[in-house]
């Protein structure tokens, strides 16, 4: 498939250095731009948070960004379909393995995952666990089964069983040597093997 990307371009924007322009880029695999389209109008609504920091791409090519408040939902052209919002900030998004996208959010003092049902147009199921507030933050992980999904937090990677709302504990970062700081990107193969990008950038620059 395509590749979906937002591009910051922060010599633009409103001139000031300070807010920068946002598009939203498609690209096939060897990098033929298919398509383009400014984001500023969505950013406009929300003068008070005028960044994004999210990305998530669901079924039917449903693209979801995220300034931290709202999460506007976009078709594959780039055209706003509908938003939603968190009464917190949004600590993280992703996507699930049912293809809907879901983010982590504060509900009270409890850090809490809630999905976003495309039908609906609106926020689908909310799952909860005291483990996942045993970090300020909690990261999605590609890959397992439809009714489950993974996440990690500083302390290590967990799986979430939707169906009967338990969670296993996958892997110790400390017990594994793992810095979980330094962790870009992890994912789960079909096989069930764990995959990890780590980076260090220390005195003598950034590795793997």
């Amino acid at each position: 498939g395509n590749i979906v990307a937002v591009k910051t371009d922060w010599s633009a924007g409103d001139g000031s250095g300070s807010n920068p322009l946002y598009t939203l880029v498609e690209l096939k695999s060897d990098g033929t731009v298919v398509m383009e389209k400014d984001l500023s109008g969505l950013l406009a609504q929300s003068a008070d948070l005028p960044y994004l920091y999210y990305l998530a791409v669901g079924k039917d090519d449903a693209v979801c960004v995220s300034n931290g408040n709202t999460v506007w939902v976009l078709d594959k052209e780039g055209n706003s379909l509908f938003q939603v919002s968190v009464d917190s900030f949004v600590q993280g998004m992703g996507t699930m393995n049912d293809g809907s996208v879901a983010v982590s959010c504060y509900e009270g003092d409890k850090l809490a995952v809630k999905t976003i049902d495309f039908e609906k147009k609106d926020w689908g199921k909310t799952y909860k666990n005291e483990i996942m507030n045993e970090s300020t933050e909690i990261k999605f992980v590609k890959g397992g089964k439809e009714n489950e999904f993974y996440f990690y937090n500083s302390s290590a990677m967990y799986l979430y069983n939707t169906e009967t709302d338990t969670v296993e504990t996958v892997m110790n970062w400390l017990a594994n040597d793992v810095l979980s700081d330094n962790l870009s990107l992890v994912s789960v193969a079909d096989d069930g093997k764990i995959r990890m990008l780590s980076s260090d950038s220390g005195e003598s620059g950034a590795g793997c």
